[in-house]
This record gives structure tokens, sequence and C-alpha cells, in this order.
């Protein structure tokens, strides 16, 4: 038979000839490559971030918690500011108010100035505590002065120049009661976030204080 032979001839053939490999396309390949580096050119484009541990503020205005407790910082500056900003400038030197937040200096008194910075120094040094940021300070023309952290304000903290006693509060405090060293209480209303008081200074020597008691406007307990 003829077939066998045949057969034969085309097997062999088919074992002698050189195997094709599987082309595999190039174009899924050159894709990837060109959206990596895609991606890559755009990463570098970008501007870099700050470290974590590096905060970023807005040294113009003060803190958000800060202006949510003290409606003083929320009202619009008015005249008697200004003049006030023009007293603090004038009288205070450049490096004790450094980045002084001007929006938002405030006249609280006819000799009493209120004003924000980003951070204490110089002068406002003498402010104790570890944190120095976001301090709020009261200027008694010509030369009282004291700054507080958030901390040192909701202890009630204030200072003495001569006899006045000069402290800030939060919104809703509308008197202030304060318990000198010799026992003896001394009380004052609040405008614009701030009181002050005057106390007699037996032999020339102011009392300390004691404690300091908060009242709303229903005259009950507010802190501190």
């Amino acid at each position: 038979m003829t077939v066998l032979p045949q057969l034969r001839a085309e097997v062999v053939a088919a074992v002698a000839a050189p195997r094709r490999r599987r082309r595999v396309p190039l174009t899924p390949l050159f894709a990837l490559a060109a959206v990596a580096v895609t991606v890559a050119i755009v990463l570098l484009a970008l501007p870099s971030a700050p470290p974590p541990d590096v905060p970023v503020t807005d040294l113009a205005t003060p803190p958000a918690s800060q202006l949510a407790r003290y409606g003083v910082l929320r009202r619009a500056q008015t005249p008697a500011d200004r003049d006030a900003l023009r007293t603090l400038t004038a009288q205070m030197a450049p490096e004790d108010i450094a980045d002084l937040r001007e929006d938002y200096v405030r006249g609280v008194g006819p000799d009493l100035i209120l004003y924000s910075l980003p951070y204490a120094i110089g002068t406002a040094g003498i402010m104790t505590g570890a944190s120095r940021e976001n301090p709020l300070c009261l200027y008694v023309v010509p030369s009282g002065l004291d700054c507080w952290t958030a901390d040192q304000l909701a202890a009630g903290e204030s200072f003495a120049t001569g006899t006045r006693r000069v402290g800030l509060v939060p919104d809703g405090v509308t008197s202030v009661t304060v318990l000198l060293d010799d026992g003896r209480n001394y009380s004052a209303q609040v405008h614009d976030n701030v009181y002050e008081l005057d106390v007699p200074a037996p032999q020339g020597v102011v009392p300390g204080v004691r404690g300091v008691t908060w009242r709303d406007k229903a005259g009950e307990f507010a802190g501190p």
C-alpha cells in the first residue's frame, strides 16, 4: 500500500521541521512602561509637602479655637482699635511684637490694649509655661504687660500692675470674683472679655491671688 510510506514521510518531515515560537505582542508592555513614566513625571512635578512634624500656621490669623473663645477678636476693628494699634507699635519694641496680628489688636479700655501673637518672644517671654504658641497679651499703657497661653487663660490667670488686677475671660463670663491671699474678695464686671479691678495694697504690697471665680449673666458659676 502507498499510504504508509507517505504517512511516514509526513511524520519525519514534521519532526525535522524547526518549531516556531509564539510571538508575544509587545504593545501592552510598552503601554505599561509609558504609564509608569507618566506617573513618575507627575509625582515629581507636584509640590513637596512639608514634613509631618512641621506645623503649618497662618501667622496673620489667631487659631480658630482662640477666635471661638473670645468674641472681642471676632468683632470688626473700630477706630479705637486702630488707635490702640498705633499706640502699641509706637511704644513697644519691634522684637516684642514680632509678627503682630494687626487686624486683631483691640482697645479694651482707655489704657488697655489686647493683642495676639504667633509666638511669645522678647518682653512677652515673661510668660511662664512650656508652650509659647499663640499667646494673648494685655498691654497696660505705658508699661504693664503680660501674655498667656490657652491653658493659662483657661486656669484663670491674671496679672497685677500697681494696684490693678487685670485678666481675660472667655465668652459667656460676665463677672469675675478674685479671692486674695489675705482672704478678701473683689468683684468686677467683664467688658470685651476683659476685667480689671483695683485692690488695696497694705504697706505698698499688692496681695497675691488665691483663687478666681467666673460667673455668667445669671450669676451661675462658669469656671474656671
